[in-house]
């Protein structure tokens, strides 16, 4: 079957039409838990938590380098979680079920970067916030729109116009 624009190798991303999930039996979700770095979305939220706990014991402000740090510290087998791996599940391209854990890690730290007073002391930190407000996961803020003006004039000049008409 052809998908999109006669493409026999478009497939639909999920929540587009066309889509269908695909190995969801028992077994391959027990085998992709079992081989998951977070089986489950409370795992994920037991180990941010801790992350977000230490941060506020020695005062560090929480960032998305230091949650992977972190995740990484404190996930039971040990694995590594790399930006792209924590992207890939606040997108929900991978390990949908912890999408919304994750989801929800971002906006602790959003609400940190718009409330916290060191975000707005002066020192290039108040140019910190702003700009890391302006990141899709963390708002996604534009400070102003630019629009696109783009304009063609054409002047047609009637038959009763000549030279002296442009002195």
């Amino acid at each position: 079957m052809a998908g999109k624009r006669g493409n026999p190798n478009f497939k639909a991303k999920r929540g587009e039409a066309g889509y269908t999930e695909r190995n969801t039996g028992p077994a391959t979700k027990a085998a992709i838990e079992a081989c998951a770095t977070f089986p489950t979305a409370e795992k994920f939220t037991e180990a941010a938590d801790r992350y977000f706990d230490e941060c506020d014991e020695t005062g560090v402000l929480y960032g998305e380098a230091g949650l992977c740090l972190g995740l990484t510290k404190y996930n039971e087998k040990g694995r590594t979680v790399t930006l792209k791996a924590l992207r890939n599940w606040y997108d929900g391209e991978s390990c949908a079920w912890l999408q919304d854990a994750v989801q929800t890690a971002y906006l602790r730290i959003q609400s940190q970067i718009e409330s916290d007073p060191r975000y707005q002391e002066k020192g290039g930190m108040a140019t910190r916030g702003i700009f890391l407000q302006k990141q899709m996961r963390f708002g996604g803020y534009q400070d102003k729109i630019e629009a696109k003006t783009d304009a063609t004039v054409k002047i047609i000049h009637g038959s009763t116009m000549d030279e002296s008409d442009f002195q």
